[in-house]
């Protein structure tokens, strides 16, 4: 008895083709696989007929269960000849379109878009990182390892990052890939010396494959087996990153975005932080995004940026935030602390600065009694005149100095 569907798959001369046989075959593959109920369809093809005799076995196999089904018919998929041709090349069509589908853009709408209730974004360390990937860049021997722990050791914990900021508890994986046992030891006890308990959420690991050979999938393991995970720091990114591909066949752009993105995605899978050490380049530019070192690519791919800047020798640092999350780019000031070995968070940078300045004025004039705005701005350092005149004027105003003709001198509270 020849079915509906059937028919219009016959010639004038009563037979099917091969082709026609196959459309028959995958259409009833993919109702078994969907756990819908299919009558199996004639087959006059014998090779179709015998790869199509293997379905209802498997429905019985899985026991009703679809994501077994899915794994089966995956797995028969995969299964290659000698010569690396499909050996069950209809399971192996079934799941290519699936696959295909599933990975088809799905556009939506402004309306439904304004309607879906969306998560805020979950912060690792608030206003400073957000989930997502991100990158903190500085010249080397300037603090980055010593910051990033200090990140490390506040969410292990439950603590405060950069002395001022509370941090929601997690597991961290610290990934210090050019470090050693000793040095880790040796920093960490700094830390802890600070602290009460000995965090247990914190992990470090020295030795990880790069990107390319098979480090992601070994992240993406992690995060399987540690779900409590909230931030991933890899120290430095030169020695994650994929091993660079020969000259002409990418641009600079196209290999760090390349390179980079695999790790957003698991990121923005999994809704967490991930913060990659890098290095700045050697020549100075007025844009911080111009000094993480690399093309636009990095700094194109990354949720957030953080840039850290110190003068040699100088114990107060800049730390610019730059970040898709972030509102207006702030600038904040730090202070490092040599001998606990930690930064601490002082306020916007210009306010820092100013209050900085104010101090070595009040100090000059307190050294040295009466002086013209000339000799003070010679004594600070042959700063600008007009610069340190409204400095002067601004702190007279408050009554902090008072100005006696030409000469200034520090306020003496009566």
């Amino acid at each position: 008895m020849v079915t509906m569907e059937e028919r219009v798959y016959y010639g004038v001369n009563g037979h099917r083709s091969a082709s026609e046989d196959r459309k028959l075959a995958l259409n009833y593959l993919r109702h078994v696989k969907a756990g819908e109920l299919a009558e199996v369809p004639t087959i006059q093809d014998e090779k179709i007929a015998k790869e199509l005799a293997h379905a209802p076995q498997l429905v019985v196999q899985a026991g009703g269960n679809l994501e077994t089904l899915d794994r089966i018919y995956r797995g028969l998929a995969s299964a290659k000849t000698e010569r690396g041709h499909a050996l069950y090349p209809l399971f192996a069509e079934v799941i290519a379109g699936l696959d295909t589908e599933r990975n088809r853009p799905k556009p939506f709408t402004l309306a439904s878009l304004m309607e879906e209730k969306i998560p805020p974004a979950r912060w690792a360390i608030p206003t400073l990182l957000s989930e997502g990937l991100s990158i903190l860049g500085g010249k080397p021997k300037q603090g980055k390892s010593w910051m990033v722990l200090g990140f490390a050791f506040a969410i292990a914990s439950g603590g405060v990052a950069l002395g001022k900021i509370q941090v929601e508890q997690g597991e961290v994986l610290y990934l210090a890939l050019e470090d050693n046992k000793r040095r880790l030891q040796g920093r960490s006890g700094v830390l802890l010396s600070q602290m009460k308990d000995t965090p247990q959420s914190l992990y470090f690991v020295t030795d990880w494959p790069r990107a390319d050979q098979g480090g992601l999938e070994q992240v993406e393991y992690w995060l399987g087996e540690h779900p409590r995970t909230r931030l991933i720091i890899i120290d430095t990114w030169a020695k994650f990153a994929p091993r660079p591909k020969a000259r002409g066949q990418a641009t600079p752009y196209d290999e760090a975005y390349a390179a980079l993105t695999p790790l957003k995605d698991i990121a923005d899978a999994h809704n967490i932080a991930i913060l990659i050490v890098m290095h700045m380049r050697k020549m100075a530019s007025t844009d911080i995004i111009d000094e993480i070192a690399g093309s636009v690519g990095v700094t194109g791919v990354v949720d957030g940026i953080l840039g850290l800047k110190r003068e040699r020798g100088q114990f107060d640092a800049r730390l610019f935030v730059i970040g898709r999350d972030i509102v207006d780019d702030p600038e904040y000031a730090l202070t490092f602390d040599k001998e606990l070995a930690i930064w601490t968070l002082q306020g916007s940078y210009e306010e820092f600065a100013l209050t900085k300045e104010r101090q070595a004025i009040l100090d000059v004039l307190k050294t040295h009694g009466e002086l013209k705005k000339q000799d003070i701005a010679e004594m600070l350092g042959n700063k600008n005149v007009w610069t340190t005149a409204n400095l002067l004027k601004a702190m007279c105003k408050d009554g902090v100095i008072t100005l006696s003709g030409i000469k200034y001198s520090a306020h003496v509270p009566s």
